[in-house]
């Protein structure tokens, strides 16, 4: 399966990579590899590190979020469709990124 992770605008501005997609078994196993990026975190009110009226920066993966094929993840992210780069970790540990803008469709 693969989980997406959409980062929130919190106080106004994005930090670093906007989405990740995270290819795991389960919601706990994707939450715990993508907390390993260093990247995403959750809590981020609670911790101080995000603006309490915008909410958390990053929320763990929640069913919705989970997508048969990387296609299908791709397909929903915010970034691919408009051309930004998205970061996937594959279930081996590597990471890649996708860049819309050099990748056809047939």
């Amino acid at each position: 399966m693969f989980y997406l992770y959409r980062q929130n605008n919190s106080g106004g501005h994005f930090s670093g990579t906007v989405e990740y997609v995270v290819e795991a078994n389960s919601t706990e196993e994707a939450d715990t590899m993508a907390e390993a990026t260093g990247t995403v975190y959750f809590h981020g009110v609670a911790a101080g590190k995000d603006c309490q009226c915008c909410g958390n920066r990053w929320h763990p993966a929640y069913s919705f979020d989970e997508y048969e094929t990387l296609e299908e993840a791709l397909g929903s992210c915010y970034g691919y469709k408009n051309l930004t780069l998205v970061t996937v970790l594959m279930a081996d540990g590597s990471e890649v990124q996708y860049d819309p803008s050099t990748t056809t469709s047939d």
